[in-house]
């Protein structure tokens, strides 16, 4: 090669590597993490709000619990897990490029106040930290600028973050079994089971005499299934004025509260059926625990959604209750021998 084409090549090479130093420069790229770690000792709240809406998680110290408080709603009990979640997708997030960092670009990146979810964490003696989310890149990475800086970063990490409370409510009944007393039960025959429990043995006791040559069945699950309710979700009492009463049981607590359950059905279509559970709460003058209280209060103007109806919990019949005594099988086994 002569001289003056390899001062040619070394000339192109040096102004590529030029280009390239430049185009690093202006992204800015880094793997720092978004921000230092936040840990959940001492938090306090997390609000979260995009254009006229927003929502509050609020550690409740009564309830031991996170609540959601919002304009349109009761305090709403919190899924937890799910606020540990979005803790750890932040503290996860590593910056992967600062994009720029003039403010006329926000709009575009959709992280201005206007068009931003905001997600502010406070904590106990601790500063705020904000984190306005922006739009997607990708299925794995999303833009976003933090606290009043005008930086807009692009994250290792996509946030679907809302402020409507059903994305962050437990949507669990969770009543404590080992204080539960007794179960009044309404079968799907329309007769009344009257149960005692003892949550020491988990062992259940009928009220009244056994039918001949039966014996009462281990109704563990049964016990489960009505102190462990998953629902859909809560809809007005209007809801339910349309539909008809399938069933009525109610539960004993050691502290006398009696909680009445009705379960209703809906029928919006001929093929469309919604199934409801509206609670009654009778504390008979005892303090009920934060949780029944919690329960007593919202059950005043809501009834819960159903996912389904599980019949082995609801709608069992008379005879499910009961099975035939094992001294009963031995003797006709010895019978045909």
């Amino acid at each position: 090669m002569s001289k003056k084409a390899l001062l040619g090549v070394t000339g192109v090479l040096v102004l590529i590597g030029l280009a390239l130093s430049f185009l690093n420069s202006q992204t800015d790229k880094v793997d720092d993490a978004l921000f230092s770690f936040i840990d959940s000792s001492g938090l306090e709240k997390i609000e979260i709000s995009q254009n006229s809406t927003s929502i509050s998680l609020l550690n409740d110290d009564k309830l031991k619990q996170w609540t959601i408080n919002s304009k349109d709603n009761p305090p709403l009990i919190a899924n937890a897990d799910k606020i540990v979640k979005l803790l750890d997708k932040i503290n996860e997030s590593k910056i992967l490029q600062q994009v720029t960092s003039k403010k006329e670009h926000f709009d575009r990146f959709e992280v201005s106040d206007k068009m931003a979810t905001v997600v502010s964490i406070q904590r106990e003696g601790k500063d705020d930290v904000t984190l306005y989310i922006g739009k997607s890149k990708d299925f794995s990475s999303q833009f976003v600028r933090k606290n009043d800086e005008s930086k807009i970063y692009l994250i290792s990490q996509k946030f679907d973050v809302k402020t409507d409370p059903d994305q962050w409510m437990h949507k669990k009944i969770k009543l404590e079994k080992q204080k539960l007393s007794k179960i009044h039960y309404q079968t799907s025959d329309r007769k009344n089971v009257h149960l005692n429990y003892d949550a020491s043995s988990n062992k259940f006791a009928l009220k009244g005499e056994i039918p001949k040559k039966k014996k009462l069945r281990n109704l563990s699950t049964l016990a489960d299934g009505l102190t462990s309710i998953s629902f859909k979700g809560i809809e007005s009492t209007e809801v339910t004025k349309k539909g008809k009463s399938i069933g009525k049981h109610s539960l004993t607590l050691i502290d006398d509260t009696v909680i009445d359950y009705k379960l209703i059905e809906s029928s919006e279509t001929k093929d469309s059926k919604r199934y409801f559970l509206s609670l009654n709460v009778n504390s008979r003058g005892n303090p009920p625990s934060p949780f029944v209280e919690y329960l007593a209060s919202l059950s005043k103007e809501y009834v819960f959604e159903l996912y389904s109806l599980p019949q082995d919990i609801f709608q069992k019949k008379w005879d499910e209750f009961f099975e035939e005594s094992k001294d009963l099988k031995e003797n006709k086994g010895n019978s045909k021998t």
